[in-house]
């Protein structure tokens, strides 16, 4: 993913403003997919798929994340911190404890301020700009420690981030490949009303 002489200060402005007011909306939900892709084939079809449902509710500080395949899911309270449940709501012990405590993609974007895109210490991504396209800002990060760059897609009608691209090319050959991408989306109506939205839609909100 080559830096594109797009960026402007002004669409790095507007897109960094659209990422701090996204925990001001009260509740987001929806659809999503994580996508990764073949060690030697990163152009061509992602090799796995999985879908996810999410909550994120930020008046609780909470929020639940759901494979539909497996059946199974991430959730967070204050009170309870993180926990892995079945669909009957039973506890289910992580295999990983460590890797566990850590909040997936998904939720992280659309919490920014746990998203290690800051310049803080600790954050492994540096922002380099943002550009103006079709429905939105695309943000263009550089990982700190690695040739690894990243996309952050910041859609301008839902005033949401909803994807972001991580590319680890080491070599020509060989490399990495990951992106977690929302399908679809509800919003509360005082977020559509804030954002100017069509107040007529109703179900799900298609992205893109």
């Amino acid at each position: 993913m080559p830096i594109s002489m797009a960026i402007t200060l002004e669409d790095t402005l507007a897109a960094i403003s659209l990422l701090q007011n996204t925990e001001t909306c009260t509740r987001i939900s929806g659809t999503a997919e994580y996508r990764s892709w073949g060690k030697t084939d990163l152009s061509g079809p992602p090799k796995t798929v999985q879908r996810v449902e999410f909550v994120v509710d930020n008046e609780l500080h909470s929020w639940s994340e759901r494979n539909t395949k497996f059946r199974q899911s991430r959730r967070f309270t204050r009170n309870a911190g993180q926990e892995l449940v079945d669909d009957s709501g039973q506890l289910i012990p992580p295999k990983s404890p460590p890797g566990f405590t850590h909040w997936p993609l998904l939720i992280k974007m659309l919490t920014p301020s746990r998203f290690p895109i800051w310049g803080r210490p600790g954050d492994k991504w540096q922002m380099r700009g943002a550009e103006s396209t079709e429905h939105g800002y695309l943000m263009h990060l550089n990982r700190d420690t690695s040739p690894a760059v990243a996309e952050l897609f910041i859609d301008t009608t839902f005033s949401l981030p909803i994807r972001w691209t991580e590319v680890n090319q080491i070599r020509p050959d060989l490399g990495a490949k990951q992106e977690v991408e929302i399908l679809g989306l509800h919003v509360p109506p005082e977020w559509k009303r804030l954002t100017g939205m069509d107040m007529s839609e109703e179900g799900e909100d298609m992205a893109g």
